[in-house]
């Protein structure tokens, strides 16, 4: 084979493979946290990367990691990105007393740590390292840096704890704790952790800012797919017409060995492709969703997958028969639990609960259930004004925000097609080749 082809297909595997390898470098010697993108904002949020080395020799390996979260700071939420053959567990605790936001919301618990466990054949041994990626917030407003102690812990039994404070004169200590500093936050506030306060003033706007940023993001995330997968497709070609130049030396075989090479390096790029923070997923309710009760219940509680940010755009209305409003007084949000009181019901019948929240990631949810009255009530529905009143719960119900963007599967279906399509005309041409030389 021709040092030209090799130089072409190795220059086509770096440039699709140059997005995937930026930012990894030598492993530290100790774990570290790391930020890959804009520093994280006092107040905001952030996707940190915890580094972990194994340093203990063959056969002694890494077999889990814990990374804590100090209570003071109050985050609410936590989110771990997958790692092939480890295991992530949250662990959450009551905090001994609420620390409220600065968007309002109240915080009673607290993520105090993050476990990863590795799975048999997936422990650290001598030579490697391994990157956890999390996101979470809201971030506190009150120091210059979070510190994350972690706990490295080998198969013998030895548990390395990487907690040393680093001292004002910067001199590293033996097991330096995992540090992120934090910028000041913008005269306009962080994109995720202030959207709260900018809801409160903005009201409709926010809903719309938000939808249009969704939008744009899939969009953007999604054409950063396709084009990778092109960029793929358009280098396996040019493998190909290469390797038909070289068939007659008898380089078919090392070819295909480069084609499926380029073809991992490829997948492994589309890999790292990382969603945004996902939305709240409302997971149950009180009263339940379809349920049919004998007696009206005092309140209308809603639960969430995360906690939900504390702004006046969270709504609750409920809607009888007849089109009446039924909740009244103000909105409660506790953690990821929002709660609105009702009016005693009245008639029999459907009762249809219309929300809209402001999710952790700071963009609004809406949604709707219902559940069904079997016993007519003596209450009546509040009055028109109040029913119309903007700072109050008993409002029309909120309609479901219909979302202009594609769906992140289309796109991810749509790359994966592109490169199927690839994958199979390179190497049926390749075969049809190996069949004339042969």
């Amino acid at each position: 084979m021709s040092q030209h082809v090799f130089k072409r297909a190795g220059f086509l595997a770096a440039t699709v493979g140059v997005a995937g390898l930026l930012g990894a470098g030598v492993a530290s010697a100790h774990v570290t946290a790391n930020v890959y993108g804009p520093q994280p904002t006092k107040g905001g949020y952030a996707a940190i990367v915890f580094r972990v080395p194994s340093e203990e020799k063959d056969p002694v390996t890494t077999t889990k990691v814990t990374v804590d979260f100090k209570a003071d700071y109050g985050i609410g939420s936590v989110r771990t990105k997958p790692v092939p053959g480890w295991t992530a567990q949250v662990t959450k605790s009551k905090l001994p007393a609420p620390i409220t936001k600065d968007n309002g919301t109240q915080i009673t618990e607290a993520v105090t740590a993050v476990t990863w466990t590795a799975q048999p054949g997936s422990e650290l041994h001598a030579t490697d390292y391994q990157e956890f990626a999390v996101s979470f917030g809201p971030l506190p407003t009150t120091v210059d840096q979070v510190e994350f102690p972690a706990h490295q812990t080998y198969s013998d039994g030895k548990v390395v704890d990487w907690n040393q404070p680093t001292p004002a004169n910067g001199e590293e200590p033996e097991h330096p704790a995992p540090v992120v500093k934090l910028a000041a936050k913008a005269a306009d506030g962080d994109a995720h952790g202030t959207m709260a306060g900018t809801a409160s003033t903005t009201g409709e706007h926010t809903e719309a800012a938000a939808t249009t940023s969704d939008g744009t993001a899939r969009w953007l995330g999604g054409a950063g797919l396709l084009v990778g997968a092109i960029g793929l497709g358009v280098g396996a070609g040019a493998t190909i017409r290469a390797r038909k130049a070289t068939a007659k030396s008898g380089g078919n075989s090392q070819m295909r060995g480069v084609l499926v090479a380029l073809a991992l390096t490829g997948v492994a790029v589309l890999g790292t492709a990382t969603p945004a923070l996902a939305h709240n997923v409302l997971i149950s309710s009180d009263p339940a969703n379809g349920s049919s009760v004998a007696t009206g219940p005092a309140k209308i509680s809603l639960t969430f997958d995360q906690y939900v940010q504390g702004a006046d755009v969270n709504q609750i209305a409920v809607t009888g028969p007849g089109g009446g409003q039924w909740a009244e007084g103000p909105i409660s949000v506790v953690n990821n639990v929002i709660s609105a009181p009702l009016r005693p019901l009245g008639p029999a019948g459907k009762y249809t609960i219309g929300y809209r929240v402001l999710s952790a990631d700071g963009h609004p949810v809406t949604g709707e259930l219902s559940f069904t009255l079997t016993t007519a009530g003596t209450g009546t529905p509040a009055a028109v004004d109040a029913a119309r009143s903007p700072g109050g719960s008993a409002q029309a119900a909120p309609q479901p925000s219909s979302s202009t963007g594609v769906p992140i599967w289309v796109w991810i279906a749509g790359a994966v097609v592109l490169l199927a399509i690839g994958l199979t005309v390179a190497l049926r041409s390749g075969g049809k080749i190996e069949e004339k030389n042969g």
